[in-house]
């Protein structure tokens, strides 16, 4: 009887272990100083099998901290502005993407803020051009703008349906700085680094983009974005 109770205690104990959710051990569930290179048969965990915070902890490191955001206190003035947060999400927009679709929408009467966190950096072409922050550079011909009123490569949105883009059109990069480009639309917003408390003039589904009609070609990088729909 004593055996057959030990079988079915070990069978029961090998069931739960092999029955574990992908991904249900962390940091939170080791006990620290539990796991130790003696206890681990070789071969059996790779850096490939775990998550970055399980790797700093068997390494005896802290996982990465999070880059900070460019205006940290954007919530705050949120409330000093006398407006209550409808809702928020962080989105990335890659410098290689068309019209990103954050999933929101702002309603008459709405304020949008934005922010885009310190380490995003993109460029038009790194063999050419620099790279920037959310502000874009006024270095790139005027030709590469989607939005006119902003500069290549800044962060822009829109508000509405259906965005529009111009057509692509072929820009030496020795071109002069500047000059024309791009078109007008009252549903564009000129987002850049951090937007407060900004007004649309449209109402519909909130968009973001990388300013540059060309950015499916050689553009590389990319912003992470912090989208806030606020009311008064």
């Amino acid at each position: 009887m004593g055996i057959i109770a030990l079988f079915v205690a070990l069978g029961g104990t090998s069931y739960a272990a092999t029955q574990l959710p992908s991904n249900s051990v962390g940091t939170k569930q080791i006990r620290a100083g539990a796991v130790i290179a003696t206890k681990i048969h070789n071969g059996a965990i790779t850096s490939a099998k775990l998550s970055p915070g399980l790797n700093a902890l068997l390494r005896g490191t802290k996982p990465a901290a999070e880059a900070a955001w460019r205006d940290p206190t954007i919530l705050a003035k949120v409330s000093s502005a006398g407006q209550t947060v409808l809702s928020q999400k962080v989105i990335t927009v890659k410098a290689t993407a068309p019209w990103v679709n954050t999933g929101l929408s702002i309603a008459t009467g709405e304020h949008l803020w934005t922010d885009t966190r310190s380490d995003g950096k993109w460029s038009g072409n790194p063999q050419y051009f620099p790279y920037s922050d959310a502000n874009g550079l006024p270095v790139y011909p005027g030709g590469y703008r989607v939005d006119a009123k902003a500069d290549v490569e800044s962060l822009i949105g829109f508000i509405g349906s259906s965005p529009p883009t111009p057509p692509e059109v072929s820009i030496g990069a020795s071109a002069s700085p500047g000059g024309p480009g791009g078109i007008t639309n009252p549903g564009f917003v000129e987002a850049g680094n951090t937007l407060l408390n900004f007004a649309p003039k449209t109402t519909g589904t909130i968009w973001l983009r990388n300013n540059d009609n060309t950015n499916c070609c050689s553009d590389v990088g990319q912003q992470i974005v912090k989208v806030i729909v606020t009311t008064n």
